[in-house]
Order: C-alpha cells, then sequence, then structure tokens
C-alpha cells in the first residue's frame, strides 16, 4: 500500500516550523525522506505521511517525573 508523500512546505505547515527546519531534520537524519528529483542538482524531498507520523509519535512526551529536591545542608566558613 503506498501511502501518500508530502512536500517539504506541507510538512513545515503540519508541524508549524519553517521550511528550513524540515530540511536540517532531514539533513540530520532524524525525518527519512526521498529525493524524487530527476538528474537536477536540487533536491525536491518527499515525506511519507507514515515518516511523519513515526516523528511524531517519537517527539511525544509522557508524564513530567517529579523532582525530589534535597534540603542543602548547612556549611560553615571559617574566616581566620
Amino acid at each position: 500500500m503506498l501511502s501518500r508523500y508530502l512536500t517539504v512546505r506541507e510538512v513545515a505547515e503540519e508541524i508549524s516550523v519553517t521550511d528550513h527546519a524540515v530540511l536540517a531534520m532531514i539533513h540530520r537524519g532524524d525525518l527519512a525522506a526521498s529525493n524524487v528529483s530527476l538528474g537536477s542538482t536540487r533536491p525536491r524531498w518527499r515525506i511519507a505521511e507514515d515518516e511523519l507520523t513515526r516523528w511524531m509519535t517519537s517527539r511525544q512526551s509522557g508524564p513530567t517525573p517529579r523532582i525530589t529536591r534535597r534540603r542543602r545542608t548547612a556549611e560553615i566558613i571559617e574566616y581566620v
């Protein structure tokens, strides 16, 4: 089954970031994309909807862990 493929601009609009941010994610390897240009020197990236869903799922956070704070011990500094 073929999934729908999105352009860089469509992905950027979907996740509310700039085109450059999406390109940076592709170059870092965070987001898998396919170059569909035919012999052109400029790449034309396409991102599968399934890949975008996987990326968004991997970015979800769980419940915030409760932080237990330790009290500082009183340090006595003696000046001579």
